[in-house]
Protein backbone atom coordinates (compact mmCIF):
# COMPACT_ATOMS: atom_id res chain seq x y z
CA UNK A 1 0.00 0.00 0.00
CA UNK A 2 2.80 2.40 0.89
CA UNK A 3 3.01 2.38 -3.57
CA UNK A 4 -0.12 3.29 -3.78
CA UNK A 5 -0.19 5.65 -1.54
CA UNK A 6 3.19 7.51 -2.68
CA UNK A 7 1.19 7.89 -6.02
CA UNK A 8 -2.17 9.50 -4.68
CA UNK A 9 0.43 11.88 -3.18
CA UNK A 10 2.26 13.00 -5.36
CA UNK A 11 -0.57 13.24 -7.88
CA UNK A 12 -2.02 15.20 -5.71
CA UNK A 13 1.34 17.84 -4.63
CA UNK A 14 1.48 18.23 -8.44
CA UNK A 15 -2.37 19.13 -8.54
CA UNK A 16 -1.58 21.61 -5.75
CA UNK A 17 1.25 23.30 -7.95
CA UNK A 18 -1.60 23.26 -10.80
CA UNK A 19 0.27 20.80 -12.76
CA UNK A 20 -2.90 18.76 -13.77
CA UNK A 21 -1.77 16.59 -16.03
CA UNK A 22 1.35 15.48 -14.10
CA UNK A 23 -1.71 15.34 -11.49
CA UNK A 24 -3.31 12.85 -13.84
CA UNK A 25 -0.35 10.84 -14.82
CA UNK A 26 0.86 10.01 -11.11
CA UNK A 27 -3.26 9.32 -10.30
CA UNK A 28 -2.67 6.84 -13.45
CA UNK A 29 0.02 5.19 -12.15
CA UNK A 30 -1.50 4.56 -9.38
CA UNK A 31 -4.38 3.66 -10.48
CA UNK A 32 -2.26 0.62 -12.46
CA UNK A 33 -1.99 -0.65 -8.94
CA UNK A 34 -5.67 0.37 -7.43
CA UNK A 35 -8.44 1.61 -9.04
CA UNK A 36 -9.37 4.18 -6.60
CA UNK A 37 -6.50 7.00 -7.91
CA UNK A 38 -8.76 7.11 -11.13
CA UNK A 39 -11.83 9.16 -9.43
CA UNK A 40 -9.26 11.61 -8.01
CA UNK A 41 -8.33 12.79 -11.82
CA UNK A 42 -12.26 12.46 -12.29
CA UNK A 43 -12.70 14.59 -9.33
CA UNK A 44 -10.05 17.16 -10.66
CA UNK A 45 -11.00 17.43 -14.47
CA UNK A 46 -14.81 17.91 -12.95
CA UNK A 47 -13.60 20.91 -10.72
CA UNK A 48 -11.86 22.38 -13.74
CA UNK A 49 -14.57 21.89 -16.04
CA UNK A 50 -17.62 23.64 -13.63
CA UNK A 51 -15.57 26.01 -11.62
CA UNK A 52 -12.52 27.26 -14.19
CA UNK A 53 -14.11 26.75 -17.31
CA UNK A 54 -11.47 24.72 -19.05
CA UNK A 55 -14.00 22.73 -21.27
CA UNK A 56 -11.70 20.27 -23.18
CA UNK A 57 -8.94 20.11 -20.25
CA UNK A 58 -10.52 16.53 -19.53
CA UNK A 59 -9.98 15.06 -23.01
CA UNK A 60 -5.92 15.97 -22.92
CA UNK A 61 -6.08 14.22 -18.85
CA UNK A 62 -7.90 11.41 -20.58
CA UNK A 63 -5.39 10.61 -23.11
CA UNK A 64 -2.88 10.64 -20.49
CA UNK A 65 -4.72 8.24 -18.60
CA UNK A 66 -5.07 5.92 -21.26
CA UNK A 67 -1.73 6.17 -22.37
CA UNK A 68 -0.46 5.27 -18.85
CA UNK A 69 -2.64 2.66 -18.68
CA UNK A 70 -2.19 1.32 -21.70
CA UNK A 71 1.88 1.66 -21.16
CA UNK A 72 1.44 -0.32 -17.76
CA UNK A 73 -0.92 -2.88 -19.34
CA UNK A 74 -0.22 -3.68 -22.67
CA UNK A 75 3.14 -5.49 -22.02
CA UNK A 76 1.53 -8.18 -20.27
CA UNK A 77 -1.50 -8.34 -22.02
CA UNK A 78 0.94 -8.77 -25.36
CA UNK A 79 3.11 -11.33 -23.42
CA UNK A 80 0.08 -13.47 -22.50
CA UNK A 81 -1.91 -13.62 -25.89
CA UNK A 82 2.02 -14.56 -27.09
CA UNK A 83 2.42 -17.30 -24.55
CA UNK A 84 -1.08 -18.85 -24.08
CA UNK A 85 -2.81 -17.34 -27.13
CA UNK A 86 -5.40 -16.11 -24.72
CA UNK A 87 -5.20 -13.05 -22.65
CA UNK A 88 -7.63 -15.19 -19.78
CA UNK A 89 -4.43 -14.95 -17.87
CA UNK A 90 -3.87 -11.31 -17.63
CA UNK A 91 -8.05 -10.67 -17.32
CA UNK A 92 -7.92 -13.52 -14.44
CA UNK A 93 -7.14 -10.59 -11.75
CA UNK A 94 -9.67 -8.51 -12.68
CA UNK A 95 -12.42 -11.29 -12.73
CA UNK A 96 -11.84 -12.75 -9.64
CA UNK A 97 -12.36 -9.12 -8.09
CA UNK A 98 -15.82 -8.89 -9.94
CA UNK A 99 -16.86 -12.27 -8.78
CA UNK A 100 -16.08 -12.54 -5.41
CA UNK A 101 -18.17 -13.37 -2.46
CA UNK A 102 -19.40 -11.04 -0.01
CA UNK A 103 -17.35 -11.00 3.07
CA UNK A 104 -18.87 -11.21 6.57
CA UNK A 105 -17.16 -7.75 7.87
CA UNK A 106 -18.11 -5.39 5.32
CA UNK A 107 -21.30 -3.69 6.09
CA UNK A 108 -23.38 -5.50 3.31
CA UNK A 109 -21.68 -8.43 5.39
CA UNK A 110 -23.14 -7.46 8.30
CA UNK A 111 -26.16 -6.67 6.89
CA UNK A 112 -26.93 -10.08 5.43
CA UNK A 113 -26.00 -12.09 8.79
CA UNK A 114 -28.80 -9.79 10.33
CA UNK A 115 -31.28 -10.07 7.54
CA UNK A 116 -30.99 -12.55 5.82
CA UNK A 117 -29.52 -12.62 1.97
CA UNK A 118 -29.65 -9.34 0.44
CA UNK A 119 -31.14 -10.28 -3.33
CA UNK A 120 -29.42 -6.86 -4.45
CA UNK A 121 -26.32 -7.30 -2.60
CA UNK A 122 -24.93 -8.83 -6.04
CA UNK A 123 -25.27 -5.29 -7.22
CA UNK A 124 -22.94 -3.57 -4.85
CA UNK A 125 -20.34 -2.45 -7.08
CA UNK A 126 -22.44 -0.82 -9.32
CA UNK A 127 -23.55 0.69 -6.08
CA UNK A 128 -20.55 1.48 -4.48
CA UNK A 129 -19.62 3.32 -8.41
CA UNK A 130 -22.71 5.58 -8.51
CA UNK A 131 -21.99 6.48 -4.64
CA UNK A 132 -18.40 7.33 -5.52
CA UNK A 133 -19.54 9.07 -8.56
CA UNK A 134 -21.63 11.50 -6.51
CA UNK A 135 -18.57 12.07 -4.31
CA UNK A 136 -16.95 13.29 -7.47
CA UNK A 137 -19.65 15.40 -8.19
CA UNK A 138 -20.93 16.77 -5.15
CA UNK A 139 -19.62 20.38 -4.40
CA UNK A 140 -16.89 21.09 -7.35
CA UNK A 141 -15.04 23.73 -5.41
CA UNK A 142 -14.28 21.31 -2.57
CA UNK A 143 -10.27 20.78 -2.51
CA UNK A 144 -8.81 17.80 -3.59
CA UNK A 145 -8.06 16.52 -0.24
CA UNK A 146 -11.54 16.74 1.20
CA UNK A 147 -13.00 15.42 -1.96
CA UNK A 148 -10.34 12.42 -1.65
CA UNK A 149 -11.47 11.72 1.63
CA UNK A 150 -15.09 11.16 0.60
CA UNK A 151 -14.45 9.40 -2.98
CA UNK A 152 -12.13 6.70 -0.72
CA UNK A 153 -15.46 6.63 2.29
CA UNK A 154 -17.98 5.60 -0.22
CA UNK A 155 -15.31 3.42 -1.81
CA UNK A 156 -16.08 1.18 1.39
CA UNK A 157 -19.58 1.87 2.19
CA UNK A 158 -21.51 -1.01 -0.34
CA UNK A 159 -18.03 -2.97 -0.45
CA UNK A 160 -17.90 -6.43 -1.09
CA UNK A 161 -14.73 -6.74 0.84
CA UNK A 162 -13.08 -4.67 3.38
CA UNK A 163 -9.16 -4.61 3.97
CA UNK A 164 -7.29 -2.22 6.58
CA UNK A 165 -5.59 -0.87 3.22
CA UNK A 166 -9.05 1.23 2.99
CA UNK A 167 -7.96 3.00 5.90
CA UNK A 168 -4.40 3.79 4.47
CA UNK A 169 -6.00 5.29 1.49
CA UNK A 170 -7.85 8.15 2.74
CA UNK A 171 -5.49 9.09 6.34
CA UNK A 172 -3.00 11.06 4.57
CA UNK A 173 -5.61 13.07 3.10
CA UNK A 174 -7.14 13.39 5.81
CA UNK A 175 -4.50 14.47 7.79
CA UNK A 176 -3.92 16.77 4.82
Amino acid sequence: ESWIVTFVLLGYLAHRRRRYFSAAALWSIGCGLKWYPAFFIAAQEWRLLVVERRRWHWLGAGVVFAAVTAALNLPFALLCLKETGSLANWLAPYLFHIRRPLYWDTLLGVGQIWLGPLLWERYAGVWNLLLMLVAVAVRPRMSIEYKGVLICLAAVFFNRIYSTQFNLWFYPLLIL
